[in-house]
């Protein structure tokens, strides 16, 4: 074609050089745009636009008659096509798992190859065919004028095909624009059905669809672990990766040129010179003139030669030929399995080295003495350069695909892949095209090949820095759609003492309450740390948290929002994890008093099913009272006149139908029930009647269902609510501060000191394909059902005057503040005309629940400090809980993007979780821990959760003793919302008790699991503050607004504490621990386990436990304890040191110094570090074994509160002797352990450096 121009044969190779490399050189001005716009629009319009470019521009090339023309179309081809970067991305983003990742980055190569293979053939074929073909297409002006229109009109063709087709069929793979509806889809759908003769369907893919029923969930059934197949041996299970999985939208671009992405840029970028320089120069090559190799004038041996193949266009065609299929055939079955066996990265260090070998020897073919053996000798030569490239180039764009921040950062990376690869094949194409004639002309025809070598080398030497980074395979949003697998409900089984009432009584929930409507949500407008301008900036910020359904599992348009926003506020690499959770949702609830008017009241027993008189007298039953089950409908509060507000009920409760009488039982404590036993008050067969409160609700239906028990009605009693209460004389919400009378709790029953997290993968995290267990050892077998003080006063009531009164037993069951309306707390259990029918319908289904995660990198990465909070709620709204947490979580974040965006890097890496599925049962940060434990174990430093942020104004914590002191510090720093004495900072109005770590929320995982030191803080209630609604519709933005923290002092207030504690241990260059107070801890814990011991002896023990007993000894634990504390006070001192010294110049000359600083630095905040990870105990406590602190766990009777020494008090509690020794031996083990370690490091001890501080 270059040729037809007129232009002259010595100067054929440079222009056509110029023509193809003016592609490469437009198409690298603008690939970064369209790699750009496709994060931001989406991949398939902008493929699509490349594709109807390149079709208007091919065809514009076929009718060029003028060099300058067809340089300008292949130019406006190049601006106008940004597809092979978009095309990766999108590869990347359908095929995440690395393990497929050789498989489907070389189709896309295959495909390159057949079109370079065959499009040549055919355009050489078809051009000019009005003299090739003139039986054809002689006579025909058009192609007599244009001798080269014909084959781009055929590629014009095959464009436009490619156009429809991607209309039609092609899915949008870009997350943030999947959800957007696609007319081509919809079209090319219909087309389908309609050929194959189908009824149109429209299929929304449940990861957009927000506002599907209830009953749509999908379910799979649950199935044991066989015995031989271990979750914890699964490599997903195991993974300790580099980083959790980041996911982030369209950033800046310095998360787009990270290291390893710049250095695969540079390998890429040289890649593509030196390949696409040996592509073009070869040819030429083999069509260049023999020369006489005898003419010693032209011709000295061994370098100096300018000869060719003098080879014919078709003899090159069939030697490209096979060139072309022995590429495919590599391309399809030989580098993905390889790749696979031997890693990527090895596969691009061998290439790397290949190719200037193959460079190298390429020119010396020629100089064999046949025909048959050079053409021979060369094929062989282009094969092995074939293989090389094959395995390059696709190793080389995974590895580009791999490095990249997060997927959605990927469409701008691999624009800039393009560019740079066009620059390089832009500058190959001249370098080859010059080279040779610069070569041929000097007599040298090395010369282009040595040079291609030279750029092959120095390819090379960066292949060595790169890093194989993990893939995207566990990274991005998990795949989301129902299977529609038939599922196993583990609770139909109805529970059932008499027949109940009629089914047609029972209330439906309504399906559409837990699916919601999108959520369309305007960024919150918040402060950052150093300054705040108004409160109401963070009222915004919560209203705007506040706003939509937050219930786990139905709750992805939150986690979209949530990763959205983060994004905006600097965290580009923040991203979705997804878990396959067991759960259930709420059906239908009925709760109703039944009286039998032919019953007298001094019957002796209610009849049993088998005798049959029950049913016999059905029609005698009538109902006295209809629970409402619903929370009533304000006028003040938006939240509660919501159309699908969220109905009443129980995480992980049973389905059930039962009728019998029922019992008061108080708060339902261990102790409450063992009261009941002593008084012989009948427990089996009944229902339990139970107030909120003490303990974990679902450890309230554990011992009721151990007891023979078959259901549990909880409800929350005014006498809880301090002094504001309507008995003296405030209003309820929404006209004052009381409790709004229909207010109910909802929450989870799960048995949450036995095991958090998904109940059918205790231990592993439930990704989809996992074995799953039977979890009935850790959720109820017995319906339960929550309901309002109003709902439970008729059944009160009816207790009147039957059984004990609570008034007569102990202390513990004194109070209740229904008294002035008529309750006498009797026990009952209920007279014999009286039986309660308790109803309750639940969907057991595995749905998924989504983490949106979010990470700094810091200059330290085995350093990390976490940060948490969790988004879903129990209603549409929460407001303090947990929506205070998040909007201040959202703050901390915004902060930090500040701090970032004026060219902060943090010196430890900082992790943010914003966790799904807390409120049923930890899950979402459950199956995280589980997930990254090892990486946790290896890198975490600190957990600090915030759960609710305020709902009052009393400061509360939670913490590993290794915080306190941090703890103290913070608080100092923030002055306090309630200043009567100006200046007062938080910790000046709080008493500074800590509290000792239970359970309840997300620090659960991360403290007793993986044995990472937590935080849990808030601001709480006092007697005096307004009743909080906890889990009720009532905890809703106007109550937050009206009582919670009117002028949001307080939401403030939370965030500062946190992102000061935060800032503190993510900076200071020695970890801001304290070993000494852990140490102290340690002894006051033992203390109190000494009293229990002496309250167990004197509490009944006979004289054989009296004689069991006395080999227990604390002696060595003692000894332990006190050494520990002696080397910990040591280790302090030394830390504080070491502190001291880095802030000292250390001359320039004494570098050593700096040096031995920096190990020494580490080496303190290794101790640091791991010291809470030495009181673990793997095979965990007896009976639960997911918790393995052998200091702190949650009570196993309580679920909130901790409990310390959780192993040795339960054994006193039991009177198992032998266990107590075994724990006292765990804690011996774990005090040992640390100090030993301490006072044997070299140079660990202060005395051994204190030359150096004077």
């Amino acid at each position: 074609m270059i040729a037809s121009f007129g232009i002259p044969a010595a100067q054929i190779g440079k222009w056509a050089g110029i023509t193809t490399a003016i592609f490469s050189l437009a198409q690298c001005l603008t690939a970064i745009i369209w790699g750009r716009a496709s994060d931001r629009f989406g991949r398939k319009p902008v493929i699509l636009w490349g594709l109807s470019c390149t079709m208007v521009t091919s065809i514009c090339f076929g009718f060029s008659q003028t060099l300058a023309w067809a340089i300008v179309a292949r130019t406006l081809a190049g601006l106008g096509n940004g597809n092979v970067g978009i095309i990766r991305t999108m590869v990347a983003e359908i095929v995440p798992q690395k393990d497929l990742q050789p498989r489907a980055f070389s189709i896309m190569p295959l495909i390159w190859t057949i079109g370079s293979t065959l499009g040549p053939a055919f355009g050489g074929a078809l051009s000019n065919p009005a003299q090739r073909y003139p039986k054809l297409f002689g006579g025909i002006h058009l192609f007599e004028a244009f001798p080269f229109a014909l084959p781009n009109l055929l590629a014009g063709v095959f464009f436009l095909i490619g156009l429809v087709t991607g209309v039609l069929f092609l899915n949008e793979s870009l997350e943030t624009r999947k959800s957007q509806r696609d007319y081509g889809r919809v079209l090319g759908n219909s087309l389908v059905d309609f050929f194959r003769g189908k009824p149109k369907k429209t299929t929304i893919p449940d990861h957009v669809n927000q506002a599907r029923p209830l009953l749509e969930t999908s379910r799979t059934p649950i199935s044991p672990a066989t015995p031989e197949r271990n979750p914890l041996s699964n490599a997903a299970a195991q993974k300790d990766p580099q980083r959790p999985p980041g996911a982030s939208s369209s950033s800046g671009y310095r998360e787009v040129f990270v290291f390893q992405s710049n250095v695969n840029l540079l390998v890429y970028t040289l890649l593509a010179l030196h390949s696409v320089a040996y592509d073009q120069t070869l040819p030429v090559f083999m069509h260049h003139p023999r020369q006489d190799h005898n003419d010693t004038s032209a011709v000295q041996f061994p370098f100096k030669f300018a000869g060719g193949f003098g080879l014919e266009s078709s003899r090159i065609g069939v030697l490209f030929m096979i060139y072309g299929f022995f590429g495919m055939f590599v391309q399809f079955l030989v580098y993905p399995p390889v790749a696979r066996r031997f890693g990527i990265l090895n596969c691009l260090k061998t290439s790397a080295i290949t190719f200037p070998i193959v460079y190298l020897l390429t020119p010396f073919t020629v100089l064999l003495s046949t025909s048959t053996a050079r053409q021979t000798v060369l094929v062989a030569n282009m094969l092995v350069k074939s293989v090389a490239v094959i395995f390059a180039f696709p190793s080389s764009t995974i590895l580009i695909t791999n490095s990249a921040a997060s997927l959605l950062v990927l469409g701008t990376l691999n624009g800039v892949a393009t560019s740079v690869g066009a620059i390089g094949r832009a500058a190959g194409s001249a370098i080859g095209g010059s080279t040779f004639s610069a070569g041929v002309k000097a007599g040298y025809v090395i010369l282009p090949w040595w040079t291609i070598s030279f750029f092959a080398v120095t390819g090379a030497i960066p292949v060595w820095w790169l890093a194989e980074m993990e893939g995207f395979g566990e990274a991005g949003l998990e795949e989301v759609e129902d299977d529609e697998t038939d599922g196993e409900d583990r609770h139909n089984d109805d529970v059932a003492v008499g027949e109940g009432p009629s089914p047609a009584k029972v209330t439906p929930c309504n399906s559409s309450h837990l699916g919601g409507q999108q959520r369309s949500l305007s960024s919150p407008v918040g402060l950052s740390v150093e300054a705040v301008s108004s409160p109401r900036q963070m009222s915004n910020g919560l209203a705007q948290t506040n706003k939509g359904y937050g219930t786990a599992g139905k709750n992805l348009s939150q986690a979209i929002w949530t990763r959205e926003r983060w994004q905006e506020f600097g965290i580009a690499n923040t991203n979705i994890v997804a878990y396959e959770v067991y759960v259930n949702y709420p059906l239908g609830h009925r709760l109703a008093l039944l009286e039998n008017s032919k019953r007298s009241h001094s019957n002796s027993r209610l009849p049993s099913l088998d005798e049959g008189s029950f049913v016999a007298e059905k029609e005698s039953w009538k109902i006295k009272f209809e629970a409402s089950l619903e929370e009533d409908v304000l006028e003040e509060d938006g939240t509660s006149r919501l159309k699908d507000r969220i109905p009443t009920f129980h995480g992980y409760s049973a389905s059930g139908n039962v009728t019998a009488p029922y019992v008061y039982v108080n708060y339902g404590t261990y102790r409450d029930y063992e009261d009941l036993r002593e008084r012989n008050v009948s427990l089996g067969g009944k229902i339990a009647l139970v107030k909120y409160g003490r303990i974990f609700r679902g450890l309230k239906v554990k011992r009721a269902q151990e007891l023979g028990m078959v259901g549990v009605i909880m409800y929350s009693d005014p006498g809880d609510d301090g002094d504001v209460t309507e008995e003296n004389g405030f209003q309820a919400y929404p006209n004052g501060p009381a409790r709004e009378p229909s207010s109910v709790q909802r929450g989870s029953t799960q048995f949450l000191s036995i095991s958090p997290g998904d109940p059918t993968t205790p231990g592993y995290p439930s990704k989809p394909g996992v074995p799953r267990q039977n979890p009935n050892g850790s959720i109820p077998s017995v319906p339960s059902l929550p309901i309002s003080y109003v709902d439970a006063l008729p059944l009160l009531k009816a207790l009147n005057g039957h059984g004990p009164q609570a008034s007569s037993m102990n202390r513990w069951w004194q109070g209740g503040g229904l008294g002035s309306m008529g309750v006498g707390y009797h026990i009952g259990p209920s007279p014999d005309n009286l039986l309660l029918n308790l109803v309750n319908q639940q969907e057991y289904v595995t749905t998924p629940m989504w983490n949106v995660i979010g990470i700094i990198n810091g200059t330290l990465a085995d350093e990390v400090i976490v940060l948490g909070n969790h988004r879903d709620a129990w209603i549409a709204g929460g407001a303090g809980d947990p929506n205070s947490g998040s909007a201040a979580l959202n703050e901390v974040i915004r902060s930090f993007g500040a701090a970032l965006d004026k060219g902060w890097k943090p010196t430890r890496t900082i992790v943010f979780c914003s966790w799904d599925g807390e409120e049923y049962g930890l899950i979402g940060s459950t199956e995280w821990v589980e997930e990254y434990l090892p990486w946790l174990a290896n890198s975490a430093v600190a957990y600090l959760n915030v759960d609710v942020g305020t709902t009052g104004p009393k400061f509360r914590t939670a913490a590993s003793p290794l915080l306190n002191r941090a703890l103290y510090e913070a608080t100092s720093l923030v002055q306090s919302p309630n200043q009567t004495i100006t200046g007062q900072t938080i910790r000046d109005l709080w008493d500074g008790h800590i509290s000792t770590m239970g359970s309840g929320s997300d620090f659960t995982a991360f403290q007793d699991f993986a044995g990472v030191p937590s935080v849990d803080m808030g601001f709480v209630g006092e007697e005096k503050s307004p009743v909080y609604h906890y889990h009720s519709n009532y905890d809703s933005f106007s109550w937050m607004n009206r009582f919670g923290d009117p002028d949001f002092h307080y939401h403030i207030a939370i965030t500062k504490v946190w992102a000061l504690l935060a800032a503190n241990l993510v900076e200071a260059p020695i970890i801001d621990f304290n070993v000494t107070d852990y140490a102290e801890a340690l002894e006051v814990y033992l203390t109190s386990v000494k009293e229990k011991v002496n309250d167990t002896i004197g509490g009944g023990a006979d004289q054989w436990e009296l004689n069991a007993m006395h080999p227990i000894s604390f002696h060595d634990l003692d000894n332990a304890i006190q050494r520990l504390h002696d080397a910990s006070t040591n280790f302090d001192l030394y830390a504080s040191l070491l502190v001291d010294r880095l802030h000292k110049d250390v001359p320039w000359w004494q570098w050593w110094k700096k040096v031995q600083l920096f190990f020494q630095v580490r080496s303190v905040n290794d101790k640091f570090k791991y010291f809470e990870r030495q009181f673990l105990h793997q095979p965990g406590l007896d009976g639960r074994t997911f918790f393995k602190h052998v200091i702190f766990a949650p009570g196993l009777w309580t679920g909130y509160a901790g409990a310390t020494m959780p192993g040795l008090v339960e054994a006193i509690d039991a009177r198992n002797w032998t266990n107590a020794e075994v724990s006292i031996s765990l804690v011996l083990y774990g005090s040992s352990t640390w100090w030993q370690g301490t006072v044997h490091a070299n140079g660990c001890m202060p005395n051994a450096e204190v030359g150096w501080y004077h």
